[in-house]
């Protein structure tokens, strides 16, 4: 497909993100909801095969039953110009394969956190009885955000499918295909689990356990060989993460764990305290029986009879057969076999007595020649300095010949380790002695250890001539005891007998004492709650027991410790619900209206048309001067429209009061 070509008339193609054996995938612009996807095409010269367009029609239908946060979400699938179609989301990032590339060596943390998604995508698949048969770093995106999803279910089956379910081909990449897998055996929950331990140890390893230039030959590594240490590699993994590696690539799917969800609940408590001494995993290996990355079928067959040729002289628990003794000794017949000594004459062991006496007399000659030389014997030069032993060496009459500086874990910087001739030796006057000059112990990679717990770095590095040191800073990211920061760069090559690190370690979120806001006025717990860094809600209500702008209650009790993220809520006191009403009796409206507003009150007015009172002027009130009223109640006042002159007594009185 070429950029801006439109598939189904609605996804156009951006460009290309990659070429598979099946299929080739796209970056594209859904021009309907303008969205980038993913488009993964059927390739144009596998359309007429009916096994990959089985393959394919199993992908889209394991994907659209899957939705979760992290398995690639499925949009839409179809099919144009013959070609089946399926699209999902888009992933902008990189496969784990290049992240572990990038990244490595990944911290403890990092990796526990990818591969908890991973496992909890894995989970859901096995919920819907669907296996994925080819997890490796390649079928695995990491987002901008690093989050992992798991994508290509090309090869997923469906539990209580038989059409794949048992074959007589093995099917998957071969470096991380369970030893069943590669047997063209029954693919269960079990050799998804196989696949997960296989990339958990790349992930800590930078490389897979099991590898070769042929196919087969790593199929056999997976039936055969023992699963390597990972902490042979670097011994600063935690035991129990090794443990759960050595769990999940069991030969035998039976030792293996139960479910993907077993295997994710053991990898959660790996840095717990109680597993720190967690001694290693033990399990007997059974013989059941992986170049490329890329997803291959191999014939059972031919996996079977390198098998045979591979195990035919050797048992499983590694004696040797009777056939190969039997052939060893065919052969031990088949050489000629060493004849009789002869008899020594007279005659010989005479002249061999001369020759022994002549030689003798020769040898006392040359001992006499070489004591009589300019001969000088080798002084011990281990740990002299360079100067001094050079200056010793010409005190002797002899050259400095070359200097070679090598690294020594016994030997300080700048001290002789030995001397070509060696100590002891007597050499001629004016020979050249060379030098073994020691640059200290071999510098190595320090490493990145933020994320894991301190104490237990502590001890490693110690162990190995570090001096360590410990900053404690509060964190609301970091659990207690684990290392924030180093003062050493991760790639920095060091000396570890010279060289001193300096960890920040978290000691948690910090805490503050909740005081008694009693008696405090709400500025006062305004003033406490800045100084301290938290937060303080308020809440206004009247109250007839505690005076106004005083505290009434709180929502976190006195002596409750609190981190910076707790709001507190305080309960201020606006007064007594109580107002007095004053003597309205000559004040305007507005007056009235401005008290009632402050206080908390309500007011209804009426005129009075008789009242010959000023106009706009209060003549009567519904509560009298001097009485209590709560606040939230109505007072009715009575306003002069200053018209009673131009009305009969008798009427105006009739209308004019409440």
């Amino acid at each position: 497909m070429q950029a801006n070509e439109l598939i189904a008339e609605r996804y156009k193609i951006i460009e290309p993100l990659g070429e598979g054996g099946m299929a080739n995938v796209y970056r594209a612009h859904d021009m309907i909801l303008d969205r980038d996807v993913s488009v993964k095409l059927l390739r144009l010269d596998l359309r007429d095969d009916s096994t990959i367009r089985q393959r394919f029609e199993n992908e889209i239908a394991a994907s659209t039953e899957l939705v979760h946060p992290n398995i690639i979400q499925v949009y839409d699938f179809g099919e144009t110009n013959q070609l089946q179609f399926l699209v999902t989301e888009y992933v902008k990032g990189e496969d784990l394969k290049r992240y572990i590339a990038k990244h490595h060596p990944l911290t403890i943390t990092r990796t526990l956190q990818i591969m908890d998604d991973i496992l909890a995508g894995v989970a859901m698949a096995h919920s819907h009885n669907i296996i994925h048969r080819d997890l490796k770093p390649q079928n695995i995106l990491i987002d901008e955000a690093g989050r992992a999803k798991i994508t290509d279910f090309g090869i997923a089956l469906a539990q209580s499918s038989l059409g794949l379910t048992k074959t007589d081909v093995a099917i998957g990449s071969i470096h991380y295909m369970s030893p069943e897998q590669v047997k063209g055996g029954i693919a269960t929950t079990r050799s998804d689990i196989y696949a997960l331990g296989i990339i958990l140890y790349e992930m800590l390893a930078g490389k897979v356990p099991f590898d070769a230039p042929e196919a087969v030959s790593v199929a056999l590594m997976h039936s055969t060989q023992p699963m390597p240490f990972v902490r042979d590699i670097d011994p600063r993994i935690p035991q129990a993460l090794e443990n759960v590696i050595l769990k999940a690539t069991q030969k035998n799917a039976m030792d293996r764990y139960n479910s993907v969800d077993e295997m994710r609940e053991d990898l959660s408590t790996v840095m717990a305290e109680d597993r720190i001494n967690e001694p290693r995993l033990e399990m007997a290996a059974k013989n059941d029986i992986s170049n490329s990355t890329a997803t291959k079928i191999i014939p059972a067959s031919v996996i079977g009879a390198a098998a045979a040729v591979a195990n035919k002289d050797v048992k499983a628990d590694g004696a040797v057969s009777p056939s190969l003794i039997s052939r060893k000794q065919k052969e031990q017949e088949k050489k000629p076999q060493k004849k009789p000594k002869k008899k020594i004459s007279k005659k010989r062991r005479r002249m061999m007595f001369f020759g022994g006496l002549l030689a003798l007399i020769l040898g006392i000659f040359l001992i006499v020649g070489l004591v009589s030389s300019d001969k000088v014997t080798m002084t011990d030069f281990r740990g002299y300095t360079e100067k001094s032993a050079k200056n010793s060496l010409k005190e002797d009459g002899l050259k400095v010949g070359e200097v070679y500086h090598v690294s020594n874990k016994q030997i300080s910087k700048g001290k002789v380790i030995k001397t070509d001739p060696r100590e002891g030796t007597k050499v001629d006057k004016g020979s050249s002695v060379n030098l073994y000059v020691s640059t200290g112990a071999k510098k190595v990679r320090f490493g990145d250890y933020t994320g894991e717990k301190y104490s237990k770095v502590e001890h490693q590095l110690e162990e190995k001539g570090f001096t360590v040191k410990e900053v404690q800073q509060n964190s609301t990211d970091v659990p207690e005891g684990y290392i924030i920061e180093q003062d050493v760069d991760a790639e920095t090559l060091v000396n570890p007998g010279d060289t001193t690190v300096t960890f920040t370690v978290s000691r948690g979120q910090q805490t503050i004492t909740v005081p008694s806001f009693q008696n405090m006025s709400q500025s006062q717990v305004q003033a406490w709650a800045d100084k301290n860094g938290l937060t303080v809600s308020f809440n206004q209500v009247g109250s007839d027991t505690v005076a106004a702008d005083m505290v009434i209650s709180q929502s976190v009790k006195a002596g409750t410790k609190v981190t910076f993220a707790t709001v507190i809520t305080v309960t201020i006191s606006t007064g007594s619900n109580d107002v007095t009403v004053p003597d309205f009796g000559g004040k305007t409206l507005s007056d009235v209206q401005s008290w009632a507003k402050k206080n908390g009150i309500n007011v209804q007015p009426k005129t009075d048309v008789t009242s010959s009172a000023e106009k706009g002027k209060i003549t009567s009130q519904s509560v009298s001067a001097g009485d209590k009223m709560q606040k939230g109640n109505t007072i009715t006042v009575t306003v002069s429209a200053g018209t009673g002159n131009s009305h009969s007594g008798d009427d105006n009185n009739a209308d004019g009061h409440s």
